[in-house]
């Protein structure tokens, strides 16, 4: 029996998504720039702000992976699913930095990565389109096939929607994404990782009936 199941995301599950989000992503520049402070009301804001795009962006899409055995969220992937309508890149992300105001630096270094991630996204993503915007798998249960799932899923969605893919991808999961057909499309002004495409694979759909003579 598999030990794993897909589902869409509970608005009841988001709080313990947060918590797997920060304990996957430690490294304190993607908090900065991405998420926020790695504190309780950090977490709570963050809460706060997925819930909010989920009921008010209808391009918004959460899956996640289970452990069967223990009921707990062990992988979890956000989609942007834009099949007739390009989404205000600008707007598209919090670039308020409330939690950066009192840290000039830091706050800087943020404002010069989401710059760059939105004008590539602006200079990319401007047809109908499947974009894989977060991914990540709790690191103890690292390679047992919970990425695999959700891209599965996001693919497969992908070619029903005659839809290309996009995900901006770090070092570390290039290859997954590789492995279910994206291809490196154009690197991060940063250098650290790529922005990966995946053209759409339809498969061809024959039916009908011969007119009878």
């Amino acid at each position: 029996m598999a030990p794993f199941t897909l589902s869409p995301l509970r608005e009841e599950e988001v709080a313990e998504l947060v918590a797997l989000e920060f304990k996957t992503f430690p490294n304190p520049v993607i908090q900065d720039t991405f998420m926020g402070p790695n504190t309780p009301s950090g977490h709570e804001m963050v809460r706060q702000r997925y819930l909010k795009t989920m009921k008010s962006d209808p391009h918004d899409y959460w899956i996640k992976v289970t452990d069967k055995a223990t009921g707990k969220i062990i992988a979890a992937s956000n989609w942007k699913i834009c099949q007739s309508t390009i989404p205000d890149h600008e707007t598209s992300e919090d670039t308020s930095y409330t939690w950066l105001q009192d840290k000039p630096e830091r706050l800087a270094v943020a404002q010069r990565i989401m710059g760059d991630v939105i004008k590539a996204r602006k200079e990319n993503f401007r047809e109908p389109y499947v974009q894989l915007n977060i991914c990540f798998t709790d690191p103890d249960y690292a390679r047992r096939g919970a990425g695999s799932m959700m891209l599965k899923w996001g693919t497969a969605l992908a070619d029903q929607l005659f839809l290309p893919s996009w995900v901006e991808s770090s070092p570390n999961g290039s290859l997954l994404y590789k492995t279910h057909g994206f291809e490196h499309h154009q690197s991060k002004a940063e250098g650290q990782g790529t922005i990966m495409y995946r053209p759409a694979r339809p498969s061809t759909i024959e039916g009908g009936k011969d007119i009878a003579l």
